[in-house]
């Protein structure tokens, strides 16, 4: 499992490629328990890379990024404006953004997701067989499981600021919107393999036994209140549920560790938008882009619009919004203040979840190695 995500990696190892690259100042390693937030306790040995890296690497604490604000020169809106003076991230420090960013959004390899699939499909399918259902999955490949070609995540839209790439292919739609198209064609081709059952044309009692059979009862519907106090539920019994515990076990647990995950990415993001710095100079963005005749909320807003614009085959106008896009950016430094706000709040996020987020690997890992046997099994018999 070695290099599936960032969790599975010591701090040693994890601070070796930025050390190598970007060798730090001597001391500079040893985390100063100053930089620790109060209540927490010393991190494992396995430790969360981003937090021990954005720690360890000094990235941004909160002298960091007071010194970084006060290079900020924020325009009087309406009046002369001068150049933003956001100083830009070191190697080191875009090297954990990019960590920290691939840390909250963090899955499965493609290989990974189609043996928990294929895994997952085979106890189901013998479950509803030996119920007497003539029932089929398809197989799945990492092509079907991998979700398609990359899309931006939230922190690259903000931070995309290639000016001169942007004149030449916008944000790289036509190119992506080609690699959908083919990636989609491959997925109806793998589900048109499979057998299963459409409930919608079964006589009412056998579709009644269908969905208590597939999905259990409604009583043995597994539901947890999530970490922001929303409510998740997911089925409990059937087939489905016998599945799902023979990968994970505790249905439940897993239901509650997967909620760190989403709970990393939503909180960080949230900080990252609420930070005073870009909150100021997201104002100037959106009047530099205006006087380009573009007109968007923000970057997120821009690359949605100018996806329709491609989706549409308007590849001009793409080029068009992602060249204001880009070259705003530049000019208001609002790249380099996101940059700024998402490693601090990285360092403050991710402690609190890094017990469960650590705990999510193994579980994930676990279910890898179980996945293996019932494919095993299931390719013996």
């Amino acid at each position: 499992m070695t290099g599936r995500n960032a969790f599975d990696r010591s701090l040693t190892d994890a601070l070796a490629p930025i050390a190598d690259a970007a060798p730090l100042p001597p001391g500079l390693l040893r985390v100063p328990g100053s930089w620790i937030r109060s209540g927490l306790a010393a991190p494992p040995m396995r430790s969360l890379a981003v937090a021990t890296v954005v720690g360890a690497t000094a990235v941004v604490t909160l002298a960091g990024i007071a010194a970084l604000r006060g290079e900020l020169s924020v325009p009087f809106i309406g009046g002369p404006r001068e150049p933003a003076a956001i100083a830009s991230l070191a190697p080191d420090e875009m090297r954990s953004v990019e960590e920290a960013d691939r840390i909250i959004n963090t899955t499965l390899t493609a290989d990974e997701s189609a043996m928990l699939v294929n895994a997952h499909g085979a106890v189901v399918e013998a479950c509803m067989q030996e119920l007497g259902w003539d029932y089929e999955v398809g197989t799945a490949t990492p092509e079907t499981e991998s979700g398609g070609p990359s899309f931006p995540s939230h922190l690259e839209q903000w931070t995309f600021a290639d000016v001169s790439s942007a004149e030449v292919v916008g944000y790289g739609f036509e190119s992506y919107l080609a690699e959908h198209a083919v990636w989609l064609q491959g997925l109806d081709e793998a589900e048109g393999e499979a057998r299963t059952l459409d409930p919608d044309t079964l006589k009412p009692d056998d579709a009644a036994r269908f969905y208590v059979e597939f999905f259990g009862t409604e009583e043995e519907r597994v539901e947890i209140v999530e970490r922001d106090g929303s409510g998740a539920g997911r089925a409990g019994g059937g087939c489905m549920a016998e599945a799902d515990r023979a990968l994970y076990g505790d249905i439940e647990r897993e239901m509650w560790l997967r909620d760190a995950r989403g709970t990393a990415e939503s909180d960080i993001w949230v900080a990252t938008l609420e930070d005073q710095a870009v909150v100021e100079v997201l104002d100037w963005w959106r009047e530099c882009v205006a006087e380009r005749e573009v007109y968007f909320a923000d970057p997120e807003q821009a690359f949605s619009g100018a996806l329709k614009f491609a989706q549409a085959g308007d590849h001009a106008q793409e080029r068009l919004i992602a060249s204001a896009d880009a070259a705003c950016k530049v000019e208001s430094s609002l790249d380099r203040a996101v940059q700024a706000a998402f490693l601090a709040a990285t360092n403050a996020v991710l402690p609190d979840l890094e017990a469960d987020l650590l705990a999510l690997q193994q579980l994930e890992e676990e279910a890898l190695a179980r996945a293996r046997v019932i494919l095993a099994e299931e390719q013996a018999g």
